[in-house]
């Protein structure tokens, strides 16, 4: 707990610490928009295959927050949009507050969380040939 507090005041440190003028332009924004289509896309991927792999009952979902281990489709799906607003939400509001740096430093978030769905996908794919 201690971790997460400390990390996000240095995230709140570095975007007050940076410079107060900084242009907003919309290219900024690239880089959070690309790592957010990729998390959505990995994630429909992600949850495709989670519905398949419950639908043949071969095994449970893992991550339970929200969800429960035999979501369907649309609360799976829900789940992943909150956590994408949790991701995204700081490089939106350090691109509205003209902290270009902390905007672009944040864009990582969500990609990390595709590279997840990827990954959990996969283990979902190779559990149903398995299975047949």
């Amino acid at each position: 707990m201690k971790k997460k507090i400390l990390i996000v005041c240095l995230m709140l440190c570095a975007l007050c610490t940076a410079q107060q003028n900084e242009p907003r332009h919309p290219k900024r924004l690239i880089p959070v928009i690309a790592a957010a289509t990729f998390e959505a896309a990995a994630g429909y991927y992600d949850n495709h295959e989670t519905v398949i792999g419950l639908r043949h009952q071969v095994a449970y979902e893992g991550y339970t927050w929200l969800c429960g281990n035999r979501p369907n489709f649309g609360c799976v799906e829900r789940r992943d949009i909150l956590q994408l607003g949790f991701t995204v939400t700081p490089s939106v509001l350090g691109w509205v507050f003209r902290k270009s740096l902390f905007s672009i430093s944040q864009s990582g978030d969500p990609a990390v969380l595709g590279v997840m769905h990827i990954r959990g996908g996969d283990a979902w794919r190779k559990l149903l040939r398995g299975s047949r």
